[in-house]
């Protein structure tokens, strides 16, 4: 998909996703997905917990302009997102938690040099952080996320599974501008198998930032 504008204002017959990667269980089983030079809006109408833009294997983003959905992006498996624009979570969402960018429990996913931010305007709603990488169904791994910037809004910029492993984060800019203050990161380990921290640095003051 290039050079296009996509909207949706549904979630796509159940699948949660205004774009959806491959789903075996109905027979799509394709692979290699690539978006690039598009903006893609969710239309922010749909309510739910893991309503999503894009998600959640198997693809690439090379400079996406991508919003509007309780989670702007799902980066499960084999995905790589680079040079695009993820922001503005849902704002008609209240009691579930947003980001621009989810990855619960992914592996093998490159986030390079992107502006994430879950600022939305919204000033009630729970917001986990600019990136959430959970472990609700098995620690993360193989991650690479660098020279990014990361904004949280009413969470944390970079949220990062205390047991993931092989995970390099280095040379991304971090928001002081979160709900909590300069809330920059939690969990994340350095001490982990394979894992890496360096070079991460508020992204205003320039001041070094360790998990």
């Amino acid at each position: 998909i290039k050079n296009s504008f996509i909207r949706t204002m549904s979630d796509c017959g159940g699948l949660r996703a205004a774009i959806s990667g491959p789903n075996s269980s109905i027979g799509r089983n394709y692979t290699g997905l690539v978006i690039q030079d598009t903006e893609v809006d969710a239309g922010n109408t749909v309510d739910g917990y893991d309503y999503m833009v894009i998600g959640s294997t198997d693809y690439s983003l090379l400079r996406v302009n991508v919003h509007g959905a309780t989670h702007t992006i799902w980066t499960g498996v084999n995905v790589n997102v680079t040079d695009s624009f993820i922001h503005d979570p849902s704002t008609i969402t209240v009691t579930n938690h947003n980001e621009a960018i989810d990855g619960d429990s992914g592996n093998h996913v490159v986030l390079n040099h992107n502006w994430v931010s879950a600022w939305n305007g919204n000033t009630t709603q729970a917001v986990t952080g600019g990136a959430f990488i959970g472990g609700s169904w098995g620690p993360p791994s193989y991650y690479t996320i660098t020279n990014n910037f990361f904004e949280g809004g009413r969470g944390t910029d970079l949220v990062l599974d205390d047991r993931m492993t092989f995970t390099v984060v280095t040379g991304n800019r971090l928001s002081p501008n979160t709900a909590y203050g300069n809330h920059y990161t939690y969990q994340f380990k350095a001490t982990n198998t394979g894992n890496v921290w360096s070079d991460n640095k508020d992204s205003e003051s320039g001041a070094t930032v360790n998990p």
